[in-house]
């Protein structure tokens, strides 16, 4: 039986090949994902919620954003410290309203001495800490993904762990914030089915990671 050889120099180059592939196609998948979960969290989320929580949200955010803007004068400020969400990066939205409810015991008070009758009600109190619950795992999914260090099988393990979320909050007693859920979960599936049924795509950018793990 003949035995074919193959250069050396030829594995080196077809090895460095794969690398730069492995380099190349990987950030790709990972920024690809973390601007999805993006538009999970904003544009899916907000047509859900604008077919059956919008009077609820609008409100809640209103009052969230009156004390915003009172936080952002140096007088308000001695009052209550929070920061002021961007325009464009969702996950400060939802850093901001954490802080928010952080402060809950306080609010009342603080709307008073801001010389304000508005008052926060404990239903939209409720609606809030629903909808940071339900979104904590994709705001926390978005930094892993945005950071640095973060490689295909991580992305796969986040995509998989997000999937389990909905099934989880649907066992829960949610008052405010069930259509949220029933939504997020239908939009999950379809943004990102071709990791869930590992396409072709996908098993390929798999295939050449666990390929160039082997070879080092």
């Amino acid at each position: 039986m003949r035995v074919m050889k193959i250069p050396v120099s030829f594995v080196s180059d077809h090895v460095e090949e794969k690398m730069e592939e492995l380099r190349i196609s990987l950030p790709h998948h990972v920024m690809c994902a973390s601007h999805t979960l993006n538009l999970l969290a904003t544009t899916d989320a907000i047509k859900k919620i604008a077919k059956s929580l919008s009077r609820m949200h609008h409100i809640a955010l209103g009052k969230c954003t009156f004390l915003w803007n009172a936080s952002r004068r140096p007088h308000s400020a001695k009052k209550m410290k929070l920061s002021y969400p961007g325009v464009t990066r969702w996950n400060s939205l939802y850093d901001a309203l954490g802080q928010v409810l952080k402060h809950n015991e306080k609010l009342q008070a603080v709307f008073s001495a801001l010389g304000t009758k508005i008052q926060i009600e404990e239903a939209e109190l409720e609606y809030l800490r629903e909808y940071l619950d339900i979104m904590r795992l994709i705001a926390t999914s978005i930094d892993w993904l945005q950071g640095d260090g973060c490689y295909f099988g991580l992305l796969l393990l986040i995509l998989f762990v997000i999937k389990g979320k909905p099934d989880e909050m649907e066992s829960k007693v949610l008052r405010r914030c069930a259509p949220l859920v029933t939504g997020l979960k239908v939009s999950l599936e379809n943004r990102f089915n071709k990791y869930f049924s590992l396409s072709a795509e996908v098993n390929d950018a798999i295939w050449l990671l666990v390929h160039t793990l082997s070879l080092k």
